[in-house]
């Protein structure tokens, strides 16, 4: 136990270690730099000498070693004062011991914290020349130093916390209290080490088992951090998994330094550590944001050949990197927040926070991918129960994404819908490639993600934007044969896509905007933002659908309050437009009244026979019968026209625009109450585009404000 003075002169501690069997362990206090030389001659510190500094916050070092501020970092040099050579975090303080090993074996100069070389290595420096260091001397800069040095045969190094405690005169400190890493030593081996800009791989020390572990990586760097993952580490042009984790994408590629076989969404900063975890099985790597390998996947590879990597090495390219790298057995993997919080030395981030999924992981499991432009399948990895479970799908494409709800994801040829998310239209089929069975309006882009929901049950699939399945559907199909799909594929067209999915139960679906805000690294996007809808969910519910030519009705499946509301029509078609208001929608051939849209003229014979379907608005209190009440009509073949119903007291009223209070254009009064609650759409003659909104009576000022608001912005 010794101190040194502020001088930098150098003080023999008196022990000699052996280097290849011994590890040295250093307690130290002091407020600037703490010096370590390995000397092979203490009498000449000119050579043969590797000198240790121990600092704080934050350095500057010239080439031949003048030092302006020795702070927040370790460093190795194998000369006197001269460059370091590597650099790692360090952590000492002014009022507290803190605990650093140093191992030097086979020319390689090791350094980390804490009192277990086996564990949380921080720098490491392979030398080309062998010193043979044997004496140990310390010294301290700007400040006095007070040291405990002691020299462990490495065989008999402490294995757990009880063997590492200090004699009286210390505090009891293990090596987990005074590092960045809190995972138990025994779970997750693991190493801190700084790369330099020269994309020289440098071997982590680390071994894994590719089925049965998980390696998480938290990276600092401003441009590449490059991991590899080898079945040979001394031989790298062969047998290799390299992966860049960049600011704007990461890149698995199955050669060094060849082109990247699969990419997703990076997310490195200069200025904070971010977390991925990467995971090899079955011929497939995978890699994810975040620290648990359960969630929030951003790319895969399946590759043809089984190289069988086992061992971990790091680069970093046009930028110094720090690096925290472990490897826990996936059977061990963190399962809630509180398993991977941080020491005390950094900020808490769970894998929420770094990842662009917000939603609890044990509500809605999640993958992020990226897809080529071959219209070839990938599996999510996700799996859905169809009638408890809705799909939320975020999309940035050009062209088309695809994605394939399938009962065996082996065979696509059979038992299986297939939904194109595309820039005009959106489409459901009932087997691959054929044609669509429904339709409704589409709205991917180039340069945004859009959110759409899917949903299966009862053999209808629904589609519609947004992130909240119970608004703003698009289109739906029903089977006619239930194919009970399980796995959720996707794919694109004609140009890459990067996907978010992922699979909620529908009752923990979000119910308020609040609930479905993204996380801090995406704007805060909600269903009402992406659709042509802006209504509030709670106030203004509303659906988006497609009708075909047929004059078969849908169910809109929105529900009305007969007095207290209003419902708003917009309708883009060109000959009719038929509007159900039915009080069981089970049953449309008693207590309905059928509300007919049309373009320009109109003669009605006794028995429902239309001639011409025009300028005229038709209420009706039976399907297909004659109408009770004619007005003139307004729809286009090429543009949204929009009309107001409104049933109170017996008298149904239609009229142009979106305010209940202005512009009728039609009434009729009925002599018996239906009591309609239900809305049922279908037109004739053409298919029909239609935006059914349902508000009450004193929400209509607020949400009009709201729906010009946005179809402003819309067609900005």
């Amino acid at each position: 136990q010794l101190t040194t003075n502020d001088s930098h002169i150098y003080i023999d501690t008196g022990l000699v270690f052996d280097a290849e069997k011994d590890v040295i362990l250093v307690s130290v206090r002091t407020c600037n730099g703490g010096f370590v030389a390995l000397a092979s001659n203490k009498e000449n510190l000119n050579k043969g000498l590797y000198e240790i500094l121990l600092g704080r916050e934050s350095i500057e070092i010239r080439n031949y070693g003048l030092i302006r501020n020795v702070y927040l970092y370790i460093l190795c040099r194998n000369c006197r004062n001269c460059t370091a050579k590597a650099t790692g975090i360090g952590s000492i303080k002014c009022d507290e011991h803190m605990d650093f090993w140093i191992n030097y074996k086979g020319q390689i100069v090791r350094i980390g914290v804490g009192r277990n070389a086996r564990h949380n290595q921080r720098v490491s420096f392979r030398s080309t020349i062998a010193y043979n260091p044997r004496f140990i001397l310390i010294s301290s800069w700007n400040s006095t130093g007070q040291w405990i040095i002691r020299v462990c045969a490495e065989s008999e190094m402490p294995t757990s916390q009880s063997d590492i405690l200090d004699s009286a005169t210390m505090e009891v400190t293990t090596e987990v209290s005074s590092s960045l890493i809190t995972t138990p030593p025994n779970r997750c081996p693991s190493v801190q080490l700084t790369t330099d800009d020269s994309h020289i791989y440098i071997d982590t020390g680390l071994v894994f088992d590719a089925e049965k572990d998980v390696i998480l990586v938290s990276v600092r760097t401003c441009n590449g951090g490059f991991v590899a993952l080898a079945s040979n580490k001394e031989n790298l042009n062969k047998g290799l998994y390299e992966i860049l984790l960049g600011r704007e994408s990461i890149e698995i590629r199955n050669c060094r330094n060849c082109t990247a076989k699969a990419t997703g969404i990076g997310s490195i900063k200069c200025d904070e550590h971010m977390d991925f975890w990467i995971n090899y099985k079955g011929q497939i790597v995978r890699i994810g944001v975040g620290r648990n390998a359960r969630h929030n996947q951003r790319v895969s590879f399946r590759s043809t050949i089984a190289y069988n990597p086992r061992f971990i090495l790091i680069s970093s390219w046009n930028s110094t990197g720090q690096w925290i790298i472990r490897v826990c057995a996936e059977s061990e993997m963190p399962t809630s927040q509180s398993d991977i919080l941080d020491s005390t030395t950094m900020e808490v981030t769970t894998e929420v926070s770094s990842s662009l999924i917000t939603t609890p992981p044990n509500r809605c499991p999640s993958v992020q991918l990226t897809t080529d432009d071959s219209h070839i399948y990938i599996d999510t990895g996700l799996v859905f129960d169809a009638e408890k479970d809705v799909i939320l799908v975020s999309v940035r494409t050009c062209n088309g994404g695809f994605v394939a709800l399938a009962s065996n994801k082996e065979n696509l040829d059979k038992g299986l819908y297939e939904i194109l998310l595309g820039r005009e239209s959106i489409e459901i089929r009932n087997c691959r490639n054929c044609t669509a069975k429904a339709t409704g309006i589409g709205s991917i882009k180039c340069d945004e993600h859009m959110d759409f929901w899917i949903n299966y049950k009862g053999q209808i699939v629904r589609i519609g934007v947004g992130r909240n399945a119970r608004h703003n559907q698009r289109v739906s199909f029903r089977s006619a044969i239930a194919y009970n799909p399980r796995f959720i594929l996707i794919s694109s067209w004609n140009s890459t896509g990067q996907w978010i999915i992922r699979v909620c139960a529908e009752s923990e679906m979000p119910t308020s905007q609040s609930d479905i805000l993204d996380s801090t690294t995406m704007e805060v996007t909600t269903e009402v933002a992406s659709s042509l809808i802006t209504t509030p969910p709670n106030r203004c519910p509303s659906v988006q659908l497609t009708t075909d030519d047929s004059h078969i009705y849908i169910d809109t499946g929105l529900v009305f309050d007969a007095e207290k509301d209003v419902i708003l029509v917009s309708v883009r078609t060109c000959n009719g437009g038929f509007v159900a208001l039915a009080s069981n929608k089970e049953n449309l051939d008693k207590g309905l009244y059928e509300i007919l849209l049309g373009r320009e003229s109109i003669e009605i014979r006794n028995y429902g026979l239309i001639r011409n379907v025009s300028l005229y608005i038709l209420c009706r209190n039976c399907r297909n019968c004659t109408a009770k009440a004619t007005g003139i009509g307004s729809i286009k073949c090429d543009e949204h026209m929009d009309f107001w119903i409104n049933y109170k007291g017996q008298i149904v009223r239609i009229g142009v625009g979106r305010n209940a209070r202005h512009n009728q254009r039609v009434s009729f009064r009925s002599t018996i109450a239906y009591n309609p609650r239900f809305i049922l759409i279908s037109s004739w003659n053409s298919t029909g585009q239609w935006i059914i909104r349902k508000l009450m009576i004193r929400n209509v000022s607020v949400c009009i404000k709201q729906y010009v608001l946005l179809e402003v912005m819309n067609n900005t």
